[in-house]
């Protein structure tokens, strides 16, 4: 807001200061949700799996992209979704059928291959969106819709937030009531910039308290910088190539017979098993019967 309280709408009339400032604040800002995504994510499958560098390549070439597309006009930056935080947790329990003996690094290319199919959802939805009109969309999502939305996705993160608090509660409600402070209270350009203001002043307290040799709850060193001074000055992340399964199975539970290709194919797949049995009638005969179960959690499917 400027001094008459309207709406800001050109950047370049704050000068290029208070520009830098911002910018420097919603870096720090979407950068922690950045790396919040590839953190969880690994704690679902117990391992490294999702590296945050191949995140943030891919966060900053698809903001890159979207600056290109629209033509610069839009000052957003593309960073990890929380959406996906559900599936990501889905795939990575999966212990059954297709996914029993199969890796966490092939689950998560599974996984990342659902995220594919969403983004061409999103394509289709766009091009719907700009057929009929944002207005006309806007009366079906209004806020009153989509802010629920959102609140129970933050809400969903609120275990996350505190188990990262609790390594260190005094650092934790320094940066909150800093940011608390400067947003309700402060004056000019510093009302504008709570969470820079939050960032700068805790990791200050964090220097102070290092130095008196305070430590986290858990023992360890409250600023770490050994594996910056191990790591190389360039280097490249493994990245891992999205995976697609389309299941055979449909339908309730039932048992039928397949021709010999499709039996390999499921045998592949689910947990199939083949037994003869003899045929009734006058002229009994030896018949094979094939059952091919898939259990993907709760949903099971047979044929």
């Amino acid at each position: 807001m400027n001094q008459n309280n309207e709406p800001i709408r050109d950047a370049s009339v704050l000068g290029i200061p208070k520009m830098l400032l911002l910018g420097l604040q919603h870096m720090f800002a979407m950068f922690g949700a950045t790396i919040l995504v590839p953190i969880l994510v690994n704690s679902y499958f117990g391992e490294d799996v999702l590296h945050v560098q191949v995140t943030l390549i891919c966060a900053g070439i698809g903001t890159l992209f979207f600056h290109f597309c629209t033509k610069f006009k839009v000052p957003a930056f593309l960073g990890s979704s929380f959406a996906f935080l559900g599936g990501y947790a889905t795939i990575a329990s999966m212990d059954s059928g297709v996914f029993a003996e199969m890796s966490n690094a092939d689950k998560l290319s599974y996984a990342c291959g659902g995220v594919v199919v969403a983004g061409l959802l999103y394509l289709i939805l766009a091009l719907i969106i700009k057929l009929v009109g944002v207005k006309k969309v806007m009366r079906f999502l209004p806020p009153v819709v989509t802010g629920p939305i959102i609140i129970c996705i933050g809400l969903s993160l609120a275990g996350s937030a505190v188990n990262n608090a609790s390594k260190n509660w005094l650092l934790a409600l320094i940066a909150l009531a800093v940011i608390i402070i400067f947003n309700i209270w402060g004056k000019g350009m510093f009302k504008i910039i709570p969470i820079l203001m939050g960032v700068i002043i805790s990791y200050c307290a964090a220097l102070i308290f290092n130095a008196l040799g305070m430590t986290n709850a858990d023992g360890s060193a409250i600023l770490d910088f050994s594996n910056i001074a191990a790591a190389s000055w360039i280097g490249v992340p493994a990245f891992s190539i999205c995976k697609f399964l389309c299941h055979p199975c449909h339908g309730s539970d039932r048992t039928c017979n397949h021709d010999g290709t499709h039996w390999r194919y499921l045998r592949d797949l689910c947990d199939c098993k083949s037994e003869l049995y003899r045929g009734s009638g006058t002229a009994p005969h030896i018949n094979r019967r094939r059952t091919c179960n898939c259990t993907l959690r709760t949903l099971r499917w047979s044929c």
